[in-house]
């Protein structure tokens, strides 16, 4: 078994692997527990061996800061880049895309032919989200801001393409002409978490459609934990209908990473 940990700027994400069969994938915020007693917590859960565990491979932008040392086991460094690629492609079914790493920022990754360039990224990502709730509604964690915005509406205060003027063939009425345009003081708590996870997911979607041209791909992977929230599949889904891009989460998406770096080392041994 190989063993991947992504140890990024909010959360450690972390996947077992036996071949190519993902044996299990976990993600937590960083916190005061290490990403070594994650580890350990995980396997004696799971009832596995640290005597079964061939590598440990080791990615993320804190990676560096990450003591994960076991006892004979390896541990091998797999920059952040080939590891987002070959988890983007591994969920996409090894097909050629732009890989969205949304993390606390996201960064865009082609994967080509087997091989993998970082096109970009944008500062817009689960911080954003969560620095956002947390100063307008007092709600810091994606998960609760989540939940609240299911009580609200995004007509609520975004302004769309209908309340300007009916709309025509291209530009649908219920498209989003500006993100909370309409919030104002009496706008509800629901009504902001919608807008802001609404705000988000779209500059992900439409920044990604921008790399998506740029390099002359159809076909568009979303990875992070971001993917977990109620409103992803559809806000992404418009993306595809309304730009032709096939926009694609899939399983384990928040752990894409970890799983990337542990089948670059697979792949490599």
């Amino acid at each position: 078994m190989i063993i991947g940990i992504d140890v990024g700027a909010s959360a450690t994400k972390i996947a077992g692997l036996h071949g190519d069969k993902i044996v299990f994938a976990h993600y937590e915020m960083n916190g005061l527990v290490t990403a070594r007693a994650i580890l350990r917590k995980l396997l004696s859960e799971r009832e596995i061996d640290l005597s079964d565990i061939e590598y440990i491979a080791l990615t993320g932008i804190k990676s560096g800061q990450t003591d994960v040392s076991e006892p004979g086991i390896p541990v091998i460094s797999v920059a952040e880049i080939e590891a987002i690629g070959e988890g983007g492609t591994k969920l996409s079914g090894g097909k050629d895309s732009v890989i969205a790493a949304v993390g606390t920022g996201t960064a865009f990754v082609l994967s080509q032919g087997g091989k993998y360039r970082h096109l970009g990224g944008t500062g817009i990502g689960g911080g954003t989200l969560c620095s956002l709730s947390e100063k307008i509604i007092g709600v810091w964690d994606a998960e609760s801001t989540d939940k609240l915005s299911l009580l609200g509406k995004t007509e609520n205060v975004d302004l769309l393409i209908g309340d300007l003027f009916p709309g025509n063939l291209t530009l649908d009425p219920g498209l989003t002409a500006s993100n909370l345009a309409k919030a104002n003081r009496e706008t509800s708590a629901g009504d902001w978490a919608c807008g802001l996870v609404n705000m988000v997911l779209q500059v992900i979607g439409s920044m990604t459609m921008l790399a998506c041209r740029g390099a002359g791909m159809r076909r568009a992977v979303i990875t992070g934990a971001l993917t977990k929230l109620s409103a992803a599949p559809e806000i992404f889904s418009g993306f595809t209908k309304y730009y032709g891009i096939e926009y694609v989460i899939s399983e384990y998406a928040d752990c894409a990473t970890a799983i990337g770096a542990a089948l670059k080392i697979r792949r490599e041994r």
